[in-house]
Parts: C-alpha cells; sequence; structure tokens
C-alpha cells in the first residue's frame, strides 16, 4: 500500500515524506511501521501500517483538488462560537480529523477572525498549525516551493 518516497498525509502533522517501511519488535510482537518526515519540523515519526487509515493517514491530494481547497479559503465564514475556547475545540477537531477542507476553513475562519480582533495565545498557535498543515499539502501536491504555496494561500484569503 505505501512505499518509500510517498507523499502523505499525517494529521495533525500535515504533509510527510515515506522515508522507510521497517517491520519492529514491540512489546514481542512483529510490526511493520511506516518511518515519516514531516514538511515542518525535525522529528520522525512511527505510524504502525496496520492503523495508518484509523489514525487518518492518507495520500496527498491532487494538484487539482488544491482548486476546492482555495475556494473554500476564499468562501464565506463559518458560523463559529463566539467564546474563543469553544471555538478552539472545534477548529482543534477539524485539524485533528486529516481533512483538507476543514484544515481550510479553520485557516479562513481564523485568519478572518484575527483582521478583526486579537486572537487569544491559543488559537493564534492553532492557526499557525492549521497554516503549515495546509502550506505542506500545497507544496507537496503542486511541487511548489514555501514561498509560492504561502503566497496561493494568502491570494486566496
Amino acid at each position: 500500500m505505501y512505499k518509500c518516497g510517498d507523499r502523505i498525509v499525517c494529521p495533525p502533522h500535515g504533509a510527510a515524506l515515506v522515508e522507510d517501511i521497517q517491520d519492529k519488535w514491540i512489546l514481542g510482537q512483529k510490526t511493520q511501521y511506516l518511518i515519516i518526515k514531516p514538511f515542518y519540523g525535525q522529528m520522525t515519526i512511527m505510524i504502525p501500517v496496520d492503523k495508518a487509515s484509523t489514525l487518518g493517514v492518507r495520500q496527498v491530494i491532487s494538484s487539482k483538488a488544491i482548486d476546492d481547497v482555495i475556494d473554500v479559503l476564499g468562501g464565506t465564514e463559518s458560523d463559529l462560537p463566539s467564546n474563543w475556547n469553544h471555538r478552539f475545540k472545534e477548529n482543534w477537531r477539524k485539524i485533528s480529523s486529516g481533512d483538507i477542507m476543514q484544515v481550510a476553513e479553520v485557516v479562513r475562519d481564523l485568519s478572518s477572525i484575527e483582521k478583526r480582533k486579537s486572537l487569544s495565545t491559543k488559537e493564534k498557535d492553532l492557526l499557525r498549525q492549521a497554516r503549515r498543515i495546509l502550506i505542506s499539502e500545497v507544496i507537496f501536491s503542486r511541487d511548489l516551493n514555501e514561498n509560492e504555496a504561502i503566497q496561493t494561500i494568502e491570494a486566496a484569503l
């Protein structure tokens, strides 16, 4: 199913590259793991192959599907709770889903709120994380560099 060099998405880390697939003995049981390197960050993540889909791991969307993401970014803001704590929980759920359209909604909505008023520290961090996820998938989908991906997203917002 997966092979070295595959471009995948690992919620909530964003787009990543499959560097290796290894068999590991853990707790006396042999399990096959994806060894992945997210686009952002210095970490390497091990994901059991048999649990990858349950964890929301998926292939990077196509370049054409990015057009739909751009449409979401340019759309109207969702009806979100006014309480930042409730809004944070709803947005975290969207990011954790691994659905790039929901991540785009978070970027759009929090960017819109940020233009009107200051976000809480937690929401600023959430917006930064959502943007990284979105940027990394645009980079891998369209074979862009980071600046080009950022410009694509900013133009859509």
